[in-house]
């Protein structure tokens, strides 16, 4: 059986006073700075989350405001592109109005001319026959 001697008593003060030496100087303390630590990776934690979804918001907001703008912006370009045709036809219907009436006037003219130029070659004719007739028959018609 163990015997309890005095200096087993002694260690077990000594052992004692020791442990709470060392709790109230060194346990406690790096245990409340541990906690401290924690709690303030713990709120740090909670902030980047907190931006986190902010963060997230905001993009999907940004993304929202972007596909609208490509969204008008392609609606603009197709009203202008249409316009642009638009204006395009009405320009080549001019032109083609324009030419057609300058090729109308232009027929008219060769038309005028052609008929002067049959009547003046109508009146040559006319005066050249009755000069080779008046030389075949010999006396003037």
């Amino acid at each position: 059986m163990l015997e309890l001697n005095y200096t087993f008593v002694i260690q077990l003060a000594v052992f004692l006073s020791a442990m709470f030496i060392l709790n109230q100087w060194l346990f406690k303390p790096f245990s409340h700075l541990l906690e401290r630590r924690e709690h303030a990776i713990s709120g740090t934690w909670k902030e980047v989350e907190a931006r986190q979804v902010l963060l997230e918001e905001r993009l999907t907001q940004y993304h929202a405001v972007l596909d609208q703008a490509r969204r008008e912006m392609a609606e603009r370009i197709a009203a202008i592109r249409k316009e642009a045709e638009e204006e395009q036809r009405r320009s080549t219907e001019r032109a083609r109005e324009q030419a057609s009436g300058e090729l109308q006037e232009a027929m008219a003219r060769i038309r005028q001319e052609g008929e002067e130029a049959t009547r003046t070659l109508r009146k040559q004719a006319e005066g050249l026959s009755r000069r080779v007739a008046g030389k075949l028959l010999g006396r003037a018609i």
